[in-house]
């Protein structure tokens, strides 16, 4: 029998984003994000005491880690369409739990 798909609540920080681009980047990433027809829920925010994007999506993964680590990956990449000046930027996985789907 095959590992089954379940639905993971994914939190992940993109942080060295500057803050005179937050809105228009959290804004930005949520337009893209919305448009991924495999995302659940995608909800951007810009946390101003610690200058991070704050990034909340459900995601369908075999283990909540490998769901934490693809959606990193994929932050990135939007990122680095998005950013012009991409060099200060990561993604810190906040945390990942199964989802209330």
């Amino acid at each position: 029998m095959s590992p089954e798909l379940r639905w993971f609540t994914v939190r992940l920080a993109l942080v060295g984003v500057s803050p005179g681009l937050a809105a228009e980047t959290v804004q930005d990433i949520q337009d893209e994000l919305k448009m991924r027809p495999y995302l659940r829920n995608p909800r951007v925010f810009w946390e101003t005491g610690t200058h991070k994007a704050i990034v909340q999506v459900d995601s369908e993964d075999l283990k909540s880690e490998l769901a934490a680590e693809q959606m990193a990956e994929e932050l990135l990449e939007v990122a680095s369409a998005i950013l012009k000046e991409f060099d200060t930027v990561h993604v810190d996985i906040l945390s990942a739990y199964p989802s209330p789907l």
